[in-house]
C-alpha cells in the first residue's frame, strides 16, 4: 500500500499494483457579503461550501468511483437536508464509448459542470442558478476524444429520473439531454475557468446542449420549489471558452420554455 498526500490534491492510498485506489480531498469556502440598501448595509458571513470527496478506481484504471458529500446550509436543499450531492461509477474501457452512472451533474450547460473549486469568480452566474439542470440520477453516455481526434471532438448523451438529486418520484418523466463539444485545436483543461497555465497558443471550446424534461414537478426542471402538476420543459445552450496567455473569456446562452 502506498500512500501519498499534496496540497491541493488530498491525501491518496494506492495498492502497489494501482488496481485500488482511494484519494481524500476536502475543502471549504467561507464568505463575508456587504450589501448595500437605502436604510442600512445587509452583511452576511456564512460558511458556502464545506465539502468532502472520495474518488479512486477499483480493478484497473477503467472503474472509477467518485463520492462528494456537502455539509454547508447552501449545499443542502432547503427542504431536503440530505449531504449526499454525487455517487457515480464510470466505466471507461473503450475510447469512443464511456458510461458514467448514478447522482451527477446532469452535462448540459458549461459552467454548472465547471467544479466549484476551478471558478474564476467567487460564484456562477445569475442566469446559470436560474437556468442550469443541476444534479439527478441516471446513466450517461460519453467519449472525450471521440473517433480519436485529439481530443477534438466530445459528446454525452443521457437519460435522468428528471426529479433531482436524492429525490424519490412516483410519476414517470423522464429527463433526455445531449451535449457535443468541438476543441478544433486540441483538447485543454476547458473546465477550469481560468488560463492558470498561460500557454502561449489559442485554446477554444465549443458547446452545444439541449435537454427535454418530461412532467417535470419542479418549478427549475430539476430544482427548486415542487408543483402538483407537471409540465414538460425544453432546455436548449451553446457556451464558449478560449484561453490564450493568461487571458480567457467564457460566453454561455441558456433557454429555457415550459409548456
Amino acid at each position: 500500500m502506498n500512500v501519498t498526500g499534496e496540497f491541493g490534491r488530498g491525501v491518496t492510498f494506492r495498492t502497489a499494483d494501482e488496481r485500488f485506489s482511494l484519494n481524500l480531498r476536502a475543502r471549504m469556502q467561507a464568505r463575508f457579503t456587504l450589501a448595500e440598501r437605502p436604510v442600512e448595509p445587509k452583511t452576511e458571513f456564512q460558511i458556502r461550501r464545506a465539502r468532502l470527496v472520495l474518488q479512486g478506481n477499483l480493478f484497473g484504471r477503467d472503474q472509477q468511483y467518485y463520492i462528494q458529500l456537502g455539509f454547508s446550509n447552501q449545499d443542502t436543499e432547503p427542504d431536503l437536508r440530505l449531504p449526499l450531492r454525487d455517487a457515480y461509477f464510470i466505466w471507461s474501457r473503450f475510447r469512443d464509448v464511456s458510461v458514467r452512472v448514478g447522482q451527477m451533474k446532469v452535462p448540459f450547460g458549461r459552467q454548472r459542470v465547471v467544479s466549484s473549486s476551478a471558478q474564476q469568480m467567487v460564484d456562477r452566474s445569475l442566469a446559470v442558478g436560474e437556468f442550469n439542470l443541476d444534479r439527478d440520477v441516471g446513466l450517461v453516455l460519453f467519449s472525450k476524444d471521440l473517433f480519436g481526434l485529439g481530443s477534438r471532438l466530445g459528446y454525452q448523451l443521457g437519460a435522468f429520473g428528471g426529479d433531482g438529486r436524492n429525490r424519490l418520484s412516483d410519476v414517470f418523466g423522464p429527463l433526455w439531454v445531449a451535449r457535443e463539444q468541438v476543441t478544433p485545436f486540441g483538447g485543454f483543461d476547458d473546465l477550469v475557468e481560468a488560463d492558470v497555465q498561460r500557454l502561449p497558443r489559442p485554446r477554444l471550446a465549443l458547446g452545444f446542449g439541449a435537454a427535454y424534461n418530461q412532467n417535470s414537478r419542479r418549478a427549475r426542471s430539476t430544482f427548486s420549489d415542487t408543483y402538483l402538476e407537471g409540465f414538460d420543459q425544453l432546455h436548449l445552450g451553446a457556451d464558449l471558452t478560449f484561453k490564450l496567455a493568461g487571458f480567457s473569456l467564457a460566453v454561455e446562452w441558456l433557454w429555457r420554455r415550459a409548456n
